[in-house]
């Protein structure tokens, strides 16, 4: 999955099965956890791991203005 100019695999637990269907990510329940793990192919052909993103789906009223999603990026 492109992801800019990184290389993504996702995965997801059992509430979040759905991931890759949804073009709005507040449709999924509460609960919903994706994880990516991200990367870049070099010219030479070199894999270089990037940055890894946990998304969770918290409760409503959690934060409106990330659709009540909790972002963490290592």
């Amino acid at each position: 999955m492109p992801h800019g100019a990184l290389l993504v695999n996702y995965y997801t637990n059992a509430a979040a099965a759905g991931y890759g269907e949804y073009n709005n990510l507040g449709s999924l329940p509460t609960g919903s956890v994706v994880v990516k793990d991200s990367f870049i192919v070099t010219e030479g052909g070199e894999v270089m791991t990037r940055l890894l993103f946990l998304m969770e789906k918290r409760e409503p009223g959690f934060n409106a203005a990330s659709n009540d999603w909790l972002y963490v990026t290592i």
